[in-house]
């Protein structure tokens, strides 16, 4: 036996379809009507329309008698002769056709049979007075007369000829209307029918459904606010560890080390940096999968995106017998409008993979535009991938076999981040072709092109927090000092934990700033209401007062109105960045950071304030 449910299911769905039978039934027979009307309507329109040309040519017909009676000259005879011919034969046409057009009915038949004698009489009379010469103007003026006698006569009965056709189409458009009332009305019953027994039990079973589904909707998003903020809580607790061991390992790398030393420094700084790469991918997999990623359109060079990127991959192949080749084609735009972080990653997971699994050869990263889009192509000639597994590298979690993992290490996140991505951009991510020779990866996605106009209010394309990090490879502050000096800066730095004010005190006082330290917003906050700052590093996550309370106090004392405020914080989604900006922030720089990102910060909005540094 069926169901209770299925069985109600399947009498709604009779009924449904004959309640839709019986409202389509009414509506083919209302359509026909309306057809039928808007044909006998044409009809009736042109039943008046010839009507009143036998009125206009009988009246032209008498006007070209009195004419031809009266010329001015023989050229105005000869043209009244001839416009009289030409009325008279358009009127017999037109009276011929008449009849046939109407049709006979009892109605009609009287009519025309009055309208035939004046009409015959008009029609012989013009004859014979075309046919009677000048020379006989006595003739002439009598058929003249009988003309006018017999068009006083053809002129009543038409318009009553012509009212009759306009009273049977008034009472052929009562009748429609009175049809499509009634079925209107016959819609309406089905209708109401239709309701009542069978929409109103359907939407109390919706109903109770509806409810159920807006239960399981609250208690979805309640779970997707807990995810959201455990993914913040798990983001910000492991990355701020972190940041203390890679600037840690930093300040130790540029301390006296021998070669050992150095050796270990390295190992321990790149194990960081991995599992910092790893952590960014698991979030960022998470945000994907939520639909949490909000992308950037701003201005941008592809040529500066493919030369970091390259950069940063012939540091990741080190001393092995590896080449990289970067080529931009010409027909790639200088500027393209789209999100250069979001763009780098995928071809940085791309290119991280060709330079793990290429031990000899070459790798080629090449841009260039192909029907309108713009194409990113990545090429090795490294292990290859099978061909019947060409897909399945794109799933979660999964590597070519399980010998790849244990030789060359790595969670089988990238190529599932970047093919996300990719169609996050409208764009695709796909393998081309992979042999024992070597793979090709083909990333595409449309083109916007942008003027160098626009490119001039956004900010430049900056390297993520640890590929920055990873080309410092000389002492912290060279390259900044390349760039100019912080020399007699005084920057007050928050943060509620120890090893992080140690950092930043240890990565600016030996490029001659002047740090404050504070352990939590509040103290920040008093530090601030004392005397001046060039800049203020403030962490967002700390007790009493937390970083984006202390900002809002900070921006209410006189002195500090305009201060670069810069976020420092181990929170890294969107949201956050957007909530530093709203709390009166200037910047934000994601932890872990190095040195040389920070002294980066502090030159982008400081440097350009002279009375600051001449302080």
């Amino acid at each position: 036996m069926l169901p209770r449910h299925t069985k109600r299911l399947q009498s709604y769905r009779r009924g449904y379809l004959l309640a839709l039978s019986s409202i389509a039934l009414v509506a083919t027979l209302g359509e026909l009507l309306t057809q039928q009307f808007l044909a006998n309507n044409e009809h009736d329109a042109e039943l008046v329309n010839r009507s009143g040309l036998q009125r206009m040519h009988s009246q032209r017909l008498t006007k070209a008698a009195l004419e031809l009676m009266s010329p001015s000259s023989r050229l105005d005879s000869d043209h009244a002769r001839e416009e009289l011919e030409q009325t008279l034969r358009r009127l017999e046409a037109s009276h011929r056709t008449l009849p046939q057009l109407a049709g006979y009915g009892p109605a009609l038949a009287p009519l025309f049979a009055r309208l035939e004698p004046p009409f015959l009489g008009l029609t012989t009379s013009a004859q014979a007075l075309l046919d009677t010469p000048e020379s006989a103007p006595a003739r002439r003026h009598a058929l003249l007369g009988k003309m006018l006698e017999h068009e006083a006569a053809f002129l009543p009965v038409m318009d009553e000829l012509v009212g009759s056709y306009e009273a049977v189409a008034t009472a052929k458009l009562h009748g429609l209307r009175i049809t499509r009332l009634l079925l209107l009305g016959a819609t309406l019953m089905v209708l109401l029918l239709e309701a009542f027994y069978l929409f109103e039990p359907l939407r109390r079973s919706l109903k109770i459904r509806m409810l159920a589904l807006e239960r399981a909707r609250r208690e979805a998003e309640t779970a997707t606010i807990a995810k959201e903020a455990f993914l913040a809580t798990v983001s910000h607790e492991m990355r701020t560890p972190l940041h203390g061991i890679l600037g840690m390992t930093e300040l130790l790398r540029d301390s006296e080390l021998d070669a050992q030393q150095r050796t270990w420094t390295r190992a321990s700084r790149e194990s960081a940096t991995s599992l910092l790469t790893l952590i960014d991918g698991i979030l960022d997999f998470a945000k994907l999968r939520c639909g949490e990623i909000a992308l950037e359109h701003v201005p941008f060079r592809v040529r500066e995106v493919c030369d970091n990127l390259a950069e940063r991959s012939r540091r990741l192949i080190g001393p092995r017998r590896v080449s990289l080749v970067c080529e931009v084609a010409p027909s790639v735009p200088e500027y393209i409008t789209g999100d250069p972080h979001r763009i780098e990653l995928v071809l940085a997971n791309l290119l991280e993979n060709a330079a793990k699994f290429t031990e000899v050869g070459e790798i080629k990263l090449s841009a260039t535009v192909l029907e309108g889009q713009l194409v990113f192509d990545v090429t090795d000639t490294g292990v290859g991938i099978p061909s019947g597994i060409r897909e399945e590298i794109f799933a979660c979690f999964h590597q070519a076999e399980d010998a790849t993992t244990r030789r060359f290490g790595g969670a089988g996140m990238g190529l599932t981040v970047g093919r996300a991505s990719a169609e996050l951009m409208d764009g695709s991510l796909r393998l081309v072709d992979s042999s024992d020779a070597g793979s090709h990866f083909r990333f595409s996605l449309p083109l916007s092109r942008t003027s160098p106009s626009e490119t001039e209010a956004s900010p430049e394309l900056e390297l993520t927090e640890h590929a920055a990090d990873a080309l410092n490879e000389g002492p912290a502050g060279v390259a900044c000092e390349a760039f100019g000096t912080l020399e007699g800066l005084s920057v007050l730095a928050a943060d509620d934990n120890p090893v992080n004010r140690r950092l930043v005190s240890a990565f600016l006082r030996p490029l001659g700033c002047a740090v404050t330290l504070a352990e939590d917003g509040l103290e920040a906050y008093e530090h601030a209401a004392q005397r001046d700052f060039d800049a203020i590093l403030m962490d967002c996550q700390m007790p009493r007062v937390n970083g984006f309370e202390a900002t809002r106090r900070i921006r209410e004392l006189p002195a500090h109105t305009d201060t670069p405020i810069i976020a420092l914080t181990a929170s890294v989604r969107d949201e956050d960045r957007e909530t530093t900006l709203v709390a009166g922030m200037n910047d934000f720089l994601a932890k872990p950071h190095s040195g040389e990102q920070l002294a980066r910060m502090l030159r982008k909005w400081c440097l350009s304030r002279p009375e600051a540094l001449a302080s």
